[in-house]
């Protein structure tokens, strides 16, 4: 199941999949991207046994997330793999969703959330998790509360994305950390996909907007690459260590020690952040 498979590099993921006879479910918000995202899959499909299907899939706020995994759970299919790309860019006109929470982090952060606090339910038992953004080892920030709780806003776009995948990082470490207790089987890996060629950089700014041809012919990785790229990393062996992180080079990293360190200080008070924002909206 790729949530976020409509379109973007978890298409492009996804359309790999299948050429090499998996069986695949996307997830998304737009019937309109998924009909041609299927018609691209179908195409791909190298045998008749395999299935393609869509759930429709809105994680932009607490409840919406809900809402959509129950529609996964309606199915009764018991994925082997999850890859998580679903996300969205900043809002800067109208930058809150309907939660108060800044849109970008609502769908990249606490939309993701709810999918780990809920996917033994629908994963099979030594499934495998590929969640794509994180730091991939090395955060470039210090942890800002004021910022993840909203008494402070963000203002920049790199703020966002750097906040979003230290608070990723920190949700697998702790995942792990639960689900090892609770003797669970299930593989967690985090993916830094690195700068994206892609068609959704909009409405990040002046300066942003601006960088971006340039960012994208100094470092900009084609989408079908990265997505060629994320099923490679499904493929990793088991012998790693539990949750292992995937630079934008392809090269397995251990935590460093910077993040080890924010991730002792500040997992549990992210993981209940989280766990109280649940609490608040979903009903």
């Amino acid at each position: 199941m790729l949530v976020g498979g409509t379109r973007g590099i978890g298409l492009f993921a996804a359309v790999t999949l299948v050429r090499n006879g998996a069986s695949v479910t996307i997830v998304g918000r737009s019937p309109k991207s998924a009909e041609s995202a299927l018609q691209a899959l179908k195409k791909a499909a190298v045998g008749q046994s395999q299935r393609i299907n869509y759930i429709q899939g809105d994680f932009s706020t607490v409840k919406e997330s809900f809402n959509s995994v129950e529609n996964i759970k309606k199915t009764g299919i018991k994925y082997d793999f999850m890859v998580v790309t679903v996300g969205v860019w900043p809002d800067w006109d109208a930058p809150l969703n309907v939660d108060g929470i800044e849109k970008s982090f609502a769908v990249n952060v606490v939309g993701r959330f709810v999918l780990f606090q809920t996917c033994t339910e629908f994963l099979s038992p030594k499934a495998q998790i590929l969640n794509v953004l994180n730091s991939a080892h090395h955060p470039l920030i210090e942890l800002d509360k004021e910022l993840i709780t909203g008494q402070k806003n963000f203002t920049q776009f790199t703020q966002i994305l750097f906040t979003s995948s230290l608070v990723n990082d920190l949700v697998l470490l702790k995942l792990s950390e639960k689900w090892k207790e609770e003797g669970l089987q299930l593989r967690l890996m985090g993916n830094a996909p690195g700068w994206v060629k892609t068609d959704l950089h909009v409405n990040q700014g002046t300066l942003i907007q601006s960088l971006v041809p340039l960012l994208d012919y100094i470092a900009g990785v084609p989408e079908e690459k990265v997505g060629i790229n994320h099923a490679t990393i499904l493929g990793y062996p088991w012998g790693l260590e539990n949750p292992y992180l995937v630079d934008e080079f392809m090269i397995v990293r251990s935590p460093s020690p910077k993040l080890l360190e924010i991730a002792n200080q500040h997992k549990d008070w992210v993981w209940a952040h989280l766990e109280q924002l649940l609490s608040k909206h979903k009903d």
